[in-house]
């Protein structure tokens, strides 16, 4: 019995290994209808009349909302999580952007344009940001 306890032993942290072995790299954005930056991130509430979400290797979405969902004013204005995870940073931000890019969402505006945005900075891929990032980028002082 010893011996069969050591061998499921052995297994286990081999499995341990080599699961923990593989870092991946996490990015997430929540997908908002209310922040319009071109418009004081003002609320844009209402029927979502088409929503085409992502997938693929990596790539996870949850929600509530679907096409014909009516979005409220009263409420959280997060319609959404889209999180992706790939082996390096650039390979996350690049899933990422795909995703971003293949998400649909009609009938309401949503934070996926300056998300795209953000993401496809050259100072955010090379990790160069620090709180005062978003608020230049929309300034449009950042090159």
């Amino acid at each position: 019995m010893g011996t069969k306890k050591n061998r499921q032993g052995n297994i286990y942290d081999a499995f341990l290994k080599r699961m923990f072995s593989r870092i991946l790299v996490f990015v997430d954005f929540l997908i908002h209808y209310a922040p319009d930056p071109d418009h004081n991130f003002r609320p844009s509430p209402g029927k979502i009349e088409k929503m085409i979400v992502p997938g693929g290797f990596g790539v996870r979405f949850d929600s509530h909302a679907h096409a014909g969902y009516t979005v409220s004013p009263n409420y959280d204005s997060m319609i959404g999580k889209l999180l992706v995870h790939q082996p390096t940073r650039e390979e996350a931000i690049a899933c990422m952007c795909r995703c971003l890019f293949e998400m649909k969402v009609e009938g309401i505006k949503t934070s996926i344009p300056l998300q795209l945005k953000i993401l496809q900075h050259k100072d955010f891929q090379a990790g160069k940001i620090d709180t005062g990032f978003i608020e230049r980028l929309l300034a449009g002082t950042v090159r």
